[in-house]
């Protein structure tokens, strides 16, 4: 089974809330992990984006800021059209 958020399946017992999501301090980090890839040089794709929030979740220790990167790692993932991907 699977929860439909703005069009978007998520699978069933996923730990997403887009409410809960921007009630925190989630879109700045965001902004954050936007603002490191477009320093960085590099394009900004949701490649870059997804390989970006896992170097921060290996390098966090904060329990709080873990669980954040893991929601926006999970929403970008989710939103993410790649080819051949089953629905």
């Amino acid at each position: 089974m699977s929860l439909s958020v703005n069009n978007m399946k998520m699978p069933a017992g996923s730990t997403l809330s887009i409410t809960e999501l921007y009630a925190s301090d989630a879109p700045q980090r965001m902004g954050s992990v936007v603002l490191e890839v477009l320093m960085s040089g590099r394009n900004l794709s949701n490649k870059d984006v997804i390989a970006t929030l896992i170097a921060r979740l290996e390098n966090e220790k904060d329990i709080l800021t873990l669980d954040t990167y893991r929601q926006l790692l999970e929403f970008v993932i989710f939103r993410t059209d790649a080819p051949g991907r089953l629905s």
